[in-house]
């Protein structure tokens, strides 16, 4: 069996993409930024209960959707 690298550091989907928001459930008035598409990602919720979103962002790895079409890390908002 093959050994899985998990995230994928090669993903071309993760490398251009954004995390719309975080919770136990989507926001109603969730909009998709223009040019781009949405991707849902479930998660056990023991892993995200109690976290905030500067730090499942260093989970993650990724940018945060800013709503300028920029992407946002928090650290570097300090």
């Amino acid at each position: 069996m093959k050994t899985r690298v998990i995230p994928n550091p090669k993903s071309e989907l993760l490398s251009k993409a954004l995390v719309g928001g975080a919770g136990l459930g989507l926001p109603p008035a969730l909009e998709v930024p223009v040019g781009m598409a949405a991707v849902l990602l479930f998660v056990p919720m023991e892993t995200m209960i109690g976290k905030s979103m500067p730090e499942i962002q260093q989970d993650l790895g990724l940018p945060w959707h800013a709503g300028n079409g920029d992407g946002v890390w928090f650290d570097e908002l300090v």
